[in-house]
């Protein structure tokens, strides 16, 4: 024995698969875009983290230097010193322990001297 159904109901069933897929696509992107905005926003956070503490040991470096003397060309004025994860014909400390390189900057005279530290860092995903 046949089934009758009602007319105009033959295909329905397709087109409530096809909306079901289209709700569940947009929900399931929205999702992925909420998860990776939320994954850069906190690698870029870590990374400005990661570059503050490279610039505190490269002050840390530098005044345990002036400390000690052994920087003892340095007898006031200015001057810079590069401090680098990788080999560079410029750099003063080659370090691939260093997770940025860091431009360490002193000036001042022999009594009171200021040191500055800035930090190369890319944000790359």
């Amino acid at each position: 024995m046949k089934q009758e159904t009602a007319s105009g109901t033959k295909g329905m069933v397709i087109f409530i698969v096809i909306a079901m897929l289209l709700i569940a696509t947009i929900i399931i992107s929205g999702m992925l875009n909420f998860t990776l905005s939320h994954y850069q926003q906190s690698f870029h956070r870590n990374s400005r983290i990661k570059a503050y503490y490279t610039a505190l040991g490269g002050i840390n470096l530098a005044m345990e230097r002036l400390r000690s003397g052994e920087w003892a060309e340095w007898k006031g004025g200015s001057f810079q010193y590069l401090l680098c994860r990788y080999s560079g014909t410029d750099c003063y400390v080659n370090n691939t322990g260093m997770l940025y390189n860091v431009t360490v900057s002193v000036a001042g005279d022999d009594v009171n001297c200021t040191v500055n530290a800035s930090v190369d860092y890319g944000l790359s995903l």
